[in-house]
């Protein structure tokens, strides 16, 4: 479940010289020492509300902040860094920078843990898409499934043709919109909705018809769609 890291505050207590310039980096699975906060200039006593200039941050396996005191000359002063994991709990509680030079910061921050979902997970298994009819000798299609492209797209189909998906499954909460599109000349759109509350035979060939045809699109064109329900 994703974590999330709020930054209230935080406070020089010990400064490695008469002042500062502090910034805070942050590196979870997704980046790399980005800095969140600073330069900041900092002197024994001042403390600086955080929580209004440091976005909440969000990490699903670690996140690692360090504090780093700037230096315009040379390597910038690594001061510490305070490590977390997905085993976190609920909590608001102080952290302490140290370092070999001596200089200590007090952070305060808050720990929320983001609880299970209720909500059922419905899964569908897509099994095949064959063409019956295509529109002219060709066509070229994209197969979506909750805007998620699964086929093309510009995948070329003529009458006959099956393309077959390997039971590739695909996870829902609510429902999940299934839509065939004419990416060549972009004349025809036709979508159908499986509702999560439905009722559906598990892990059994359900059938639906793409079927092409009417005002405004030139020639006929009929698909269809083998899929389970898989939960």
């Amino acid at each position: 479940m994703p974590t999330t890291i709020i930054l209230n505050e935080i406070e020089c207590n010990d400064p490695m010289g008469t002042r500062d310039d502090v910034f805070l980096s942050l590196s979870t699975e997704e980046v790399t020492g980005r800095i969140i906060w600073g330069p900041q200039r900092m002197r024994e006593g001042n403390q600086i509300t955080l929580s209004s200039q440091v976005t909440p941050i969000e990490y699903d396996e670690f996140a690692i902040i360090s504090l780093y005191e700037h230096d315009t000359i040379g390597d910038n002063d690594y001061l510490g860094s305070m490590a977390l994991d997905r085993h976190e709990t609920d909590r608001t509680a102080d952290f302490y920078f140290p370092s070999s030079l001596n200089s200590r910061y007090r952070m305060n921050y808050e720990i929320q843990v983001e609880s299970p979902s209720s909500e059922q997970v419905h899964g569908i298994r897509l099994v095949s898409l064959t063409c019956r009819d295509a529109q002219g000798r060709r066509d070229e299609v994209t197969l979506t499934v909750n805007n998620r492209i699964v086929l093309g797209p510009r995948r070329t189909m003529k009458e006959g043709w099956t393309a077959n998906f390997n039971d590739m499954e695909i996870s829902f909460r609510s429902n999940c919109v299934i839509r065939l599109q004419d990416t060549q000349g972009q004349d025809w759109d036709r979508s159908f909705t499986i509702n999560a509350d439905g009722h559906y035979l598990l892990n059994h060939d359900e059938n639906h018809t793409f079927d092409v045809r009417g005002s405004g699109v030139t020639g006929d064109a009929r698909y269809i769609l083998t899929y389970q329900m898989v939960a």
